[in-house]
């Protein structure tokens, strides 16, 4: 069933229940109910004789058992029901499709509700609706904000059309997060290779051949990708503190430098360790994290200049 057609039926039940259309009730010989147009009954289901019956519409159950034969009533709900009912459509409040699904081969099932449950359905349905739209028009509307937001509603219950227009939304706002974390990614890395070619020429004139780097919040894989242009004659290593507090390193050392077992991988875990961090890798290139530890940058920015000035002294 398409979403169009769930869309459909919410409408059409919405129209019935604005409508207040009569609910008669009554009991039958199941002989005389069969014969009225338009019952619905299930096939191969065993009915008591009398039988009650249901219909949702302006004919009473008198009235189509003294015609049954007419044409009209097929225009109108008429069953066989053993279960409570309304006295009018519009008891029901309101309705949603909650559901849509195969429960076998060739049959679907769809489950609906009314009254509170429908009027919680929507509620809730309107909230999340609107968080989506308030990211919609956000202009950084994060990734961790649309996977909530994602998971929020694949655990509602709100209506099957809802939801499935949201995550229409959320898939078009994916792409478009995506692309815009491109153009942004590539605006750091090129500030980042800016401020590492700085670095170098800084250390030329020291004299040095080891540099420490401080970028704030770049993400790992964007430093992975700056330390790759470290010069080829020099060692260094990066420190970026994020926003939660996590502090990523990267380091890069060529083999003509990495002398005394000292390489990338043993300066990351030593500018790291003031932090209780840790990293690894290989004494040519390594990378490794300290969490919740980005205001101690300093020390680890202090471990970094002494690890290597002791490798090389």
């Amino acid at each position: 069933v398409s979403v169009e057609q769930l869309a459909r039926v919410e409408a059409l039940v919405q129209e019935v229940i604005a409508a207040k259309v009569p609910v008669s009730v009554r009991e039958t010989s199941l002989a005389d109910a069969k014969s009225i147009a338009g019952l619905r009954a299930v096939p191969g289901e065993a009915y008591p004789d009398p039988v009650r019956v249901v219909t949702v519409g302006a004919g009473t159950i008198d009235e189509l058992l003294a015609a049954p034969g007419e044409a009209k009533w097929k225009m109108q709900s008429v069953e066989f029901c053993g279960g409570t009912h309304i006295k009018d459509s519009s008891e029901a409040g309101a309705f949603v499709i909650l559901e849509e699904k195969a429960i076998a081969k060739g049959i679907r099932r769809i489950i609906g509700a009314t009254g509170p449950a429908a009027a919680e359905a929507l509620a809730e349905g309107g909230r999340l609706a609107g968080v989506l739209a308030a990211l919609e028009v956000a202009k950084e509307a994060s990734e961790a904000e649309v996977l909530e937001l994602s998971k929020a509603l694949d655990a509602a219950d709100i209506s099957a059309v809802l939801k499935a227009d949201c995550r229409d939304r959320l898939d078009t706002l994916r792409k478009k997060l995506k692309k815009s974390q491109k153009g942004a990614d590539k605006a750091v890395l090129t500030e980042a290779n800016a401020s590492l070619k700085k670095a170098a020429q800084d250390a030329v004139r020291k004299g040095d051949k080891h540099m420490v780097l401080l970028l704030v919040d770049v993400d790992p894989k964007v430093l992975m990708q700056v330390i790759g242009g470290a010069p080829k004659d020099m060692a260094a290593l990066i420190l970026s503190p994020a926003d939660d507090g996590t502090v990523h390193c990267v380091a890069a050392v060529p083999a003509e430098l990495s002398g005394d077992g000292k390489g990338a991988d043993g300066w990351v875990r030593a500018a790291l360790a003031p932090l209780g961090g840790t990293g690894g890798g290989k004494p040519e290139r390594a990378q490794g994290s300290a969490k919740g530890a980005a205001a101690d940058i300093a020390a680890a920015e202090a471990a970094a200049s002494a690890y290597f000035a002791s490798a090389r002294a």
